[in-house]
């Protein structure tokens, strides 16, 4: 290389490099406020936070409704088949059994729509959890509902 190229080579990537540090990181995307679902005919449900395409979540329930502790997180996904978005969550059940459940649920979180559960405790087998429809707002309790007080997040109770 000539010592000409080097020159124009090297002003270039200076340049390039001063113009990178002199430009500021691009700001954090602001979490959404939290949105709570219940599982319908479920004493619990989830308190949700969309950050982008990422997603936290934490497991709420009402009054003596058995609800697993942990932070469940995921992503917004599109599915190839059918339309609409989905929020795909993991979470460690933090249960006696050593459960990792994945939840599927439909999104945006606006008016209501389905959710899915399915687990496993050893990495070989999967089981389904079954699906719930989901509402919009915190669990309610037993004396505002006459719906049963099981959770829907804490079915895994059989060891496989």
């Amino acid at each position: 290389m000539t010592r000409r190229y080097a020159a124009i080579l090297s002003t270039c990537l200076f340049g390039l490099t001063a113009n990178a540090a002199a430009q500021p990181a691009p700001p954090a995307e602001a979490a959404a406020p939290p949105v709570q679902i219940r599982f319908d005919g479920y004493c619990d449900g989830l308190e949700i936070r969309v950050t982008g395409n990422y997603v936290a979540a934490l497991p709420i329930g009402s009054k003596g409704c058995d609800v697993p502790r942990g932070v469940a997180v995921g992503t917004i996904v599109r599915p190839r088949s059918g339309s609409g978005q989905m929020l795909v969550l993991g979470q460690n059940l933090n249960d006696e059994n050593n459960f990792v459940a994945m939840f599927l649920i439909s999104y945006p979180l606006t008016k209501g729509g389905t959710a899915t559960l399915i687990a496993t405790n050893s990495g070989k087998t999967v089981q389904n959890g079954g699906s719930s429809t989901y509402s919009l707002g915190r669990p309610r309790s037993t004396r505002e509902s006459t719906k049963p007080s099981k959770s829907f997040l804490s079915q895994f109770e059989q060891a496989e």
